[in-house]
């Protein structure tokens, strides 16, 4: 089989700098995509222009998302394999983060990332060869699913593309040969956090008994060297063998942290779900 053409977004760092090494390790071509060329210098020493593109992409400009495919189609004819992973972190209560990065979240983690997809199935549908269609991963977050405190908004903007990326999954035609997976990872050490935003606790929040206030502190104890999270480079191999699946599944929770918050919401939802029946009986119009 001759090279997959990858476009990778958010390369800079984190699962988008470990999967774009991974995929140039084994012979694959990438157009890696990021704010700043700059932070790529390393690999573009190490790798050549026929198998890497370097690409400045801002996904909040829809303009630059659609220029960042085309450069890709004029340098290697196709892409194949889409990983549609820039995003943006902000922690704070939903009382005490401010509208501004509230909306830059959205601005980021929604209409970026729904950008991207858009761009990604038109691109695999009508560029590609006939038939030959592509394969995208969509990075959602399990907090997409199950929301946790001080992550009000950040959790929203990922429900959001939760819903918008299976909305157009059951959307398009088989015929198209689009296959569509969203990775919703736990907690892995990455410079997200680091990159994002946190506000100041909100006052009516701190006491310590108080659940902002507790997950601040974990949150605080995670970023310790010795907290064992999830490898990011681990994290990218294991993405690099989804990209590879013939029949693969439509969402992946990914590691085991991440599988256990949202079994905590499956049962949170069954309980309400089964409070609920007798709640909707003889509503019907008569």
């Amino acid at each position: 089989m001759s090279p997959r053409v990858w476009l990778v977004t958010g390369s800079s760092s984190g699962f988008g700098r470990a999967t774009t090494e991974y995929a140039l390790s084994k012979g694959e071509k990438v157009v890696a995509t990021l704010r700043k060329p700059s932070d790529l210098a390393d690999l573009q020493k190490k790798f050549p222009a026929s198998q890497l593109l370097v690409v400045q992409l801002d996904v909040t400009d829809p303009k630059a998302i659609l220029d960042a495919f085309s450069a890709g189609k004029k340098a290697f004819g196709r892409i194949d394999v889409v990983f549609n992973n820039a995003g943006w972190t902000a922690a704070g209560e939903v009382e005490g983060t401010p509208d501004d990065v509230a909306k830059k979240l959205f601005d980021v983690n929604f209409w970026g990332a729904t950008n991207v997809t858009k761009e990604a199935v038109r691109f695999f549908r009508e560029e590609n060869p006939s038939g030959a269609g592509g394969r995208l991963l969509v990075v959602s977050s399990f907090v997409g699913l199950k929301p946790l405190p001080i992550g009000g908004y950040y959790s929203a903007s990922k429900h959001a593309l939760e819903g918008v990326t299976q909305s157009l999954a059951e959307e398009i035609s088989p015929e198209w040969n689009i296959k569509i997976t969203s990775v919703l990872p736990g907690q892995f050490r990455t410079s997200v956090m680091q990159n994002g935003f946190m506000a100041p606790p909100h006052p009516a929040y701190g006491e310590p008994t108080n659940p902002a206030f507790q997950v601040r502190k974990a949150v605080v104890a995670a970023a310790a060297p010795d907290f064992k999270l999830n490898d990011v480079a681990k994290g990218a191999r294991k993405i690099y063998e989804i990209s590879e699946l013939a029949d693969p599944p439509y969402r992946i929770i990914f590691g085991t942290d991440a599988v256990g918050f949202v079994q905590a919401q499956l049962d949170y939802l069954k309980r309400d779900l089964d409070s609920s029946a007798s709640w909707g009986e003889g509503l019907k119009e008569d």
